[in-house]
């Protein structure tokens, strides 16, 4: 993500460019026309690349349930999913959100990976400990076996319950 935050080009204003099968524009009204046109013809289940944006191949996601729909995908190092609009004119304006909101996905992806290696590092020191409670453990274990023995558990005996048995029935 940090390479495709570096390798982002500026699209606001009147440096907005969009290529779209091979053609660039710079009207973001015609841009929309475009990307309906495109939007329609993609299958569930497709991807199709469709042009540039900003430094980024650009392609449109359909998922296999239609319930997700269709969505734009700027594909750098990682794809970046921009986010649901249902009117056609706000297309480039979740797009050039995406694009503006790289920086903050990259700091927040960097805070979450630094408390997830904080956490693995806390957790990898934990599991390294010896457990503090060997020492009871081991002596109960003994004990249990001195309970079995003296009951004659380890025979299997089952006179105990063919004597409840009879009793119920008498």
């Amino acid at each position: 993500m940090e390479g495709d935050v570096v390798n982002r080009q500026n699209v606001t204003g009147d440096s907005f460019r969009m290529q779209i099968d091979g053609t660039w524009y710079l009207d973001r009204t015609e841009v929309t026309k475009q990307l309906v046109l495109r939007f329609s013809v993609v299958k569930p289940g497709d991807t199709r690349v469709i042009g540039l944006f900003g430094g980024f191949r650009m392609a449109i996601r359909s998922h296999v349930k239609r319930d997700f729909g269709k969505r734009l995908v700027l594909i750098g190092n990682v794809e970046h999913e921009a986010g649901h609009t249902d009117n056609p004119n706000g297309f480039i304006r979740v797009l050039e959100n995406l694009m503006n909101r790289m920086e903050e996905r990259l700091a927040e992806d960097s805070d979450y990976l630094a408390r997830t290696e904080k956490r693995m590092s806390d957790l990898k020191a934990e599991i390294a400990k010896q457990f503090d409670k060997a020492d009871r453990l081991a002596w109960l274990a003994c004990r249990q076996k001195e309970i079995d023995a003296a009951l004659d558990l380890s025979k299997g005996d089952t006179s105990a319950v063919e004597e409840e048995e009879t009793s119920e029935t008498v």
